[in-house]
């Protein structure tokens, strides 16, 4: 799997009554799926056909000051591994 990191360019100046707003183009070059049940098309899509449920007892922090203690968390995804700084993971 792979991350691009697109960069806007200069962004267009667009006038409306009296108001001044900034328009951004954005290019999309592909499409990734990181879910709760799986991490790419393929393993999301055959969770689903299989109906696999991605709801789980939480074990990656303390739940005890919520009033559940389950949740479809996104596991084994570390995006670090993939160059990205802590800024654009989260």
């Amino acid at each position: 799997m792979q991350f691009l990191k697109i960069k806007s360019p200069r962004p267009v100046v667009v006038r409306r009554k009296n108001k001044i707003m900034q328009k951004r183009r954005v290019v999309i070059t592909g499409i990734g799926v990181i879910s709760p049940n799986g991490i790419g098309k393929d393993n999301v899509y055959n969770a689903m056909i299989n109906g696999k449920s991605a709801v789980r007892l939480v074990d990656n922090f303390d739940v005890s000051v919520f009033n559940t203690r389950i949740a479809a968390e996104v596991r084994d995804f570390d995006p670090f591994k993939l160059g990205l700084t802590h800024d654009e993971a989260v």
